[in-house]
């Protein structure tokens, strides 16, 4: 529905950007009014309402294209809001952040991360399980020209394998995946982030004994 927006250049300009901020919370207060009462409802309309915005960002100059900002974080509160009151709706909640967190626009604003966190704290089943595994295999495959966002998908896949206790594995996928890094700066940069992940002995054993590998 954005393209209405749009001016002959396809771009929104500042002035129109407020009339789109206005038309998509109008959207986004009809999901709020709906929660109570439907929820699951409420829930896809609220994460359309997020996909088209963070979309139409896109459109933007970086002077405008953050008055999204607010909408987006109302919408990740309305899920996570959801993980706790509507345990029965995690199958839609997985979907949901699942197609999200694959969002070309969501990625490039920084934002899979939010909903890549909210599926790792669902009670996922095996073939939930395996399209998630899928998914982060192929979004590592398209990043293997982006160090950054290969980075964070290294990152996901350890906190994967972290939530059904298998560090080891992880540490052993990211040894593996390693040899994209660019330099030295990233792998320690990796690897202080894995301390921080990991919460328990053997995860920060498994941690400890790959630094003194890869930095004696």
């Amino acid at each position: 529905m954005y393209h209405s927006f749009l001016d002959e250049f396809d771009f929104i300009d500042y002035q129109t950007s407020f009339e789109f901020q206005k038309e998509m919370n109008r959207f986004l207060d009809q999901a709020k009014r709906l929660y109570p009462i439907k929820p699951k409802e409420a829930l896809y309309l609220a994460s359309a309402c997020a996909e088209i915005a963070l979309e139409a960002s896109m459109n933007m100059d970086d002077t405008n294209h953050y008055t999204m900002d607010d909408l987006v974080k109302d919408v990740l509160e309305m899920i996570r809001k959801s993980v706790r009151k509507h345990p029965t709706l995690c199958d839609e909640i997985f979907e949901i952040c699942l197609h999200l967190y694959q969002n070309k626009a969501t990625q490039d604003f920084g934002r899979s991360d939010d909903y890549y966190d909210i599926i790792i704290c669902l009670d996922l089943n095996s073939k939930q399980l395996k399209r998630l595994q899928k998914v982060l295999e192929q979004e590592l495959n398209y990043a293997k020209d982006n160090p950054y966002r290969m980075e964070r998908i290294i990152i996901e896949i350890y906190k994967l394998f972290k939530k059904f206790g298998q560090s080891k594995k992880g540490i052993d996928y990211f040894k593996k995946e390693a040899i994209y890094a660019n330099s030295r700066n990233q792998y320690k940069r990796l690897i202080q982030i894995m301390k921080q992940i990991a919460s328990s002995s053997k995860g920060k054993n498994s941690v400890s004994s790959l630094v003194k590998r890869l930095f004696p």
